[in-house]
């Protein structure tokens, strides 16, 4: 059977985007043990008022540049996908960049038909 390892200190998460993805990612690092959820980030302020509602502990931000700012060990970008080139575009030394795939408008229209 493997071992299960905890990490001494929690991951420190930010989320960008709190449309449908964002606030679901958000409850999973925000309830795993092993993470902290320590930002999140909209454009749209009712959406941020809804974040900081469920998460008081959680600064909210609509300025994505201060999740890079800010001491996190993770983001994670939650937006849609022709929102998603500013993050791509952005090179910072020390951190990785890895992405989920979603299905290309072409994969999607060929599913719902």
């Amino acid at each position: 059977m493997l071992e299960q390892k905890t990490v001494k200190t929690p991951l420190k998460v930010g989320v960008v985007g709190c449309g449908y993805w964002g606030p679901k990612l958000a409850r999973n690092f925000h309830e795993l043990a092993d993470s902290e959820l320590s930002m999140v980030c909209d454009f749209r302020s009712d959406r941020l008022e809804h974040m900081h509602s469920l998460y008081p502990q959680c600064q909210v931000t609509s300025r994505y540049a201060d999740l890079l700012e800010a001491d996190l060990d993770a983001i994670v970008v939650a937006t849609p996908v022709n929102r998603h080139y500013p993050w791509r575009a952005r090179r910072w030394s020390g951190q990785a960049c890895a992405g989920g795939r979603s299905p290309s408008p072409a994969r999607r229209r060929r599913r719902s038909n």
